[in-house]
């Protein structure tokens, strides 16, 4: 009976965090629906545990300075390299990078 009742818990739990998964991604996808881009800024890429290469970059709306990070196996990027992004106008703390060949395009014009 105890582990009838624990069984049904743990898969109880495990639909919570399902559910909780899919209202959060919905929610991201909802704020990404109205989005503008700018050029954000190169800072580090290294390893992080679980995840991957993880590279970070750092932009600026409205005076603001905000904070990023994508998944990122191809670290030809230096410190300071431009890179075009997309970010919520409704959470500007939301972003996604566009073009992170951005610079390489533009460099020598």
């Amino acid at each position: 009976m105890k582990k009838h009742k624990d069984k049904l818990i743990g898969l109880g739990l495990i639909l919570l965090i399902i559910i909780l998964s899919q209202i959060s991604n919905h929610d991201y996808e909802k704020q990404m629906e109205n989005t503008s881009e700018t050029k954000a800024f190169y800072i580090k890429n290294f390893h992080v545990k679980n995840f991957g290469p993880t590279s970070y970059y750092y932009y600026y709306v409205d005076h603001h300075k905000y904070q990023g990070s994508f998944y990122d196996t191809d670290t030809f990027l230096k410190k300071g390299d431009t890179i075009l992004i997309k970010y919520s106008k409704e959470n500007p703390s939301l972003s996604e990078v566009v073009d992170k060949y951005y610079m390489q395009k533009y460099r020598g014009r």
